[in-house]
């Protein structure tokens, strides 16, 4: 997660997969910088809190959804070594046209699950109760 807002830049976008899932899980905007926050009572022990939290930092859900890591394997990230965009660590950052390309996909997959229920199928992944196609606009200079 970053520090801080990049600034310069209205938007960032975060990305969320779980650890050996396979898939990513959905995408947020911060609406704040980080910093202290109220003191959340997290099961990890205490040295791990010290070290792993950077703070708290407000977030607005722009899409939930479930993204299999085999429908992304076409996308590299060139900030990460050009590796593919499933690779990466908390806080990894995306270059913004792999950025925009991974919600691009969020949106076609969703799209053809519904195509699928639509002609009597069945989904590959359970279809979230409610979806809005949301297309960020992102900053093209870093």
């Amino acid at each position: 997660m970053p520090k801080q807002k990049t600034k310069g830049t209205d938007n960032v976008y975060l990305v969320f997969s779980v650890n050996k899932s396979g898939e990513f899980l959905g995408v947020a905007r911060m609406t704040s910088q980080t910093g202290p926050g109220p003191m959340l009572n997290w099961s990890i022990h205490d040295t791990a809190r010290r070290h792993a939290l950077g703070g708290v930092m407000g977030v607005e859900w722009i899409l939930c959804q479930r993204l299999p890591f085999s429908v992304v394997r076409h996308i590299a990230n060139p900030w990460n070594q050009n590796k593919e965009v499933k690779v990466s660590r908390d806080g990894t950052e995306l270059e913004p046209t792999v950025g925009q390309q991974l919600i691009s996909e969020f949106i076609r997959f969703h799209d053809m699950q519904e195509a699928l229920v639509r002609h009597g199928g069945a989904p590959q992944y359970p279809l979230p109760k409610r979806f809005v196609a949301y297309i960020p606009t992102f900053a093209t200079g870093v």
